[in-house]
């Protein structure tokens, strides 16, 4: 979205409401409003680092993919792999860094006076120290196919300008159950949740392939990679634990009760942990 004067446009040239604009223009935390009482807490519980992957089998595996055939993504799975998968963790991140460190060139449409000044005003922008992690943090929708950053405004002074993009966690937003391609933000009031206000958010969606963006995560491609290295990684841990030390046997005469065997079954597991 662009500010000038008087007039608010989107990016395909639509005029936006002012008066709808400026009667959420002051909350900066928009998203967060939406999402009150339970919503919200399940919401900043993930975003506190709730793990959805400890135990990860091909059943559970498959029923995390088969629920974000509709509308619900699959971000909670695509960060847990990011946080257990260090190799895959490491390739997104080099991504993310070669492309929020390129240089940005802006030129003016024309040499008309206007042109130049509005070429300054939107380079003058991009020039803040906050735009690269910003723009690392909207290439968080690599590894889970969107990514929503929502727009602080500084309506302090005219014109208005973006004073922060915020990444905002991605269960706080649904797709549209009809199109399957409409963001909309998740409202405890209407379970098809809400339209996005123009002007609030910035939405990036990556296609690591063609088809729904739901879908379109490198982190949906690399699942069963992890989980088959998931499951070799713990088979070498439980190798380690126990390679090395002695076995553990215990005896009891023929004549031992069943109550007596289970108790030295008991004595045996605990030796050693």
């Amino acid at each position: 979205a662009a500010v000038a004067c008087d007039r608010l446009a989107q990016r395909r040239g639509e005029r936006v409401d002012r008066t709808a604009f400026e009667a959420v223009r002051g909350h900066h935390r928009l998203a967060a409003d939406a999402l009150t009482g339970e919503r919200q807490g399940d919401a900043l519980e993930r975003l506190a680092g709730e793990a959805i992957a400890d135990v990860v089998a091909p059943a559970d595996l498959e029923a995390a993919i088969r629920r974000s055939q509709g509308r619900d993504s699959d971000a909670a799975l695509a960060e847990d792999i990011e946080e257990k998968y260090p190799h895959y963790a490491s390739v997104l991140g080099t991504r993310k860094l070669a492309v929020s460190q390129l240089e940005i060139k802006i030129d003016a449409a024309t040499d008309a006076a206007r042109d130049v000044e509005i070429a300054d005003f939107v380079r003058a922008w991009f020039d803040r120290p906050e735009l690269e992690m910003e723009l690392f943090d909207a290439l968080d929708a690599i590894g889970k196919g969107y990514a929503v950053l929502e727009i602080r405004w500084n309506t302090s002074r005219t014109p208005w300008v973006p004073d922060q993009l915020v990444w905002r966690e991605p269960s706080w937003f649904q797709f549209d159950r009809v199109d399957r391609q409409t963001l909309r933000l998740r409202d405890l009031a209407s379970p098809d949740g809400i339209d996005l206000p123009a002007g609030h958010f910035v939405v990036h969606r990556h296609k690591a392939k063609s088809g729904l963006t739901i879908r379109s995560g490198l982190a949906r491609l690399a699942a069963w990679s992890w989980m088959f290295q998931n499951f070799s990684i713990k088979d070498w841990a439980s190798f380690a634990e126990t390679y090395g030390q002695p076995l553990r046997v215990g005896k009891y005469p023929p004549a031992a009760s069943d109550a007596e065997q289970r108790t030295l079954l008991r004595a045996v597991s605990g030796i050693a942990g």
